[in-house]
């Protein structure tokens, strides 16, 4: 992460894969690598919960520590690591704290199609119901065509947009607050565990962008939202492929996730 000195000019704020972090950033592959991060809307508010605090979603090849969830099968070829971070001062130009608290730990079936975005809502204010809620998403754990049919089983939080509180502690792991409400897209009323099915789910503010099949234009309509594996858009899939030509969900742009390990800001 680099903080701006000047209009042209960043340094280097923390680099998370620094051998005293114990991190072990896996970038080995396409798809694989530091996915996302976040600073807490209460960073810069000194006495607030959230001072200093910022997290990172990257993907590890460290799979001693016990995840908080394993994939139905595969080949567990890496993790995937919800990271919080806390600078001692806000202000100052480069990471003056300790190392992570993990918060959530995700081992990975195959080597493609991990996590993504990783991000505080910007509209919401202080006060309301969705102020200092992370919002991420989970990718279904890759190979193709969804083979344990992640994205839709809500048993498995492979495949899906996350929301917790990481100041909160009632999760099983008693590290994170699940927030207790079903998460609502922006055009349905339907809850998002069925909205939010997705395959690899790609970072564009807070909407979400599915990844579908290269053959299929994107749109941008509710009735195309049908759920990976089962459908792409409106189209229903079969053994990984299309039946038919139709729309992604959710139009986003399409991005991978980044192979370093620096943050910059």
């Amino acid at each position: 992460m680099a903080s701006a000195t000047t209009a042209r000019r960043s340094s280097s704020y923390v680099d998370i894969n620094a051998p005293n972090w114990g991190v072990s950033v896996q970038s080995q592959g396409r798809e694989r690598g530091f996915q996302s991060f976040a600073f807490h809307p209460q960073f810069g508010q000194p006495g607030m919960r959230g001072y200093g605090k910022f997290y990172t979603y990257t993907d590890s090849s460290n799979m001693q520590p016990k995840p908080d969830f394993v994939p139905a099968g595969g080949m567990n070829t890496h993790d995937t690591v919800l990271l919080e971070w806390t600078a001692k001062n806000a202000a100052a130009p480069t990471y003056d704290g300790g190392p992570p608290r993990e918060l959530l730990r995700f081992r990975q079936p195959f080597a493609n199609h991990n996590g993504g975005l990783a991000s505080f809502n910007p509209l919401a204010m202080p006060g309301g119901a969705d102020y200092g809620l992370l919002y991420f998403t989970l990718a279904d754990g890759g190979s193709g065509g969804d083979p344990f049919n992640a994205a839709q089983n809500l048993g498995t939080p492979f495949g899906k947009m996350l929301r917790i509180d990481p100041l909160g502690n009632n999760s099983a792991n008693g590290k994170v607050r699940h927030p207790g409400r079903p998460i609502r897209s922006p055009a349905t009323s339907r809850s998002a565990r069925r909205d939010l099915r997705v395959r690899r789910p790609q970072p564009a503010a807070l909407w979400l962008g599915s990844e579908g099949w290269p053959s299929l234009p994107l749109r941008d309509r509710p009735e195309h939202r049908r759920g990976a594996r089962r459908r792409d858009g409106r189209a229903r899939i079969s053994g990984g492929t299309t039946g038919r030509r139709a729309s992604a969900s959710w139009i986003a742009r399409t991005s991978t996730s980044i192979s370093g390990a620096r943050i910059r800001r």
